[in-house]
């Protein structure tokens, strides 16, 4: 499956592992980031933005996709491909996830239109909680990331995440390790290898 828009394919990430199984818990979001190209006047909405889909597992690991469409079909081929079906879905009411949520053990969903942001066990809050740390993280130690480098940010913050008990030693000798043998340059097949190698589930 292709995720990402053309302009970024070439930082599509692969995993070898579905997230959840065994009815462990999955959040799933989407969020949108700057602009891919200046907005039209008069047009409403985020077509215009950068967008990027989330996946956390509970007290998990953390996938980001940047992809040219939040919609029904792209939302629906990153779940199936990255999430157990043996999961339990949390989502919020987005139409999108309905569908594809039956494919699962359950889904369940939060009315955040209502003022709802849990109920029990069931909320978004973890996906959320990356998504700011993401967003606070683009803004405050990088300012600007344009759409041909966005998925290599998601990748280094999802890499922070499942690195998140780590100690500092630990967490570089995990760079390291996934780096053995590759000659990182700009550009082409070597921008490639540092969104691939930065993939680390716990």
């Amino acid at each position: 499956m292709v995720f990402e828009p053309s302009h970024s394919r070439g930082h599509q990430r692969k995993f070898s592992v579905r997230l959840g199984g065994d009815r462990r818990i999955v959040e799933a979001d989407e969020t949108f980031w700057g602009n891919a190209y200046e907005k039209p006047q008069g047009a409403r909405g985020y077509a215009h933005k950068m967008k990027v889909v989330t996946l956390v597992e509970r007290d998990g690991p953390a996938r980001s996709f940047v992809v040219g469409n939040v919609d029904a079909e792209t939302v629906s081929s990153i779940l199936e491909e990255q999430v157990h079906q043996e999961t339990v879905l949390n989502t919020d009411e987005a139409a999108y996830y309905k569908k594809v949520g039956k494919k699962f053990a359950a889904h369940e969903s939060v009315n955040h239109a209502a003022s709802e942001y849990a109920r029990g066990t069931m909320s978004t809050n973890r996906v959320e909680g990356f998504i700011s740390l993401l967003k606070r993280g683009l803004i405050g130690m990088y300012h600007k990331v344009g759409t041909q480098h966005l998925s290599l940010y998601c990748a280094e913050f999802d890499f922070r995440w499942n690195t998140r008990t780590f100690k500092d030693t630990e967490r570089m000798a995990a760079i390291i390790t996934r780096f053995a043998g590759v000659r990182v340059k700009y550009g082409g097949q070597r921008q490639r290898a540092i969104a691939m190698n930065y993939n680390y589930a716990l």
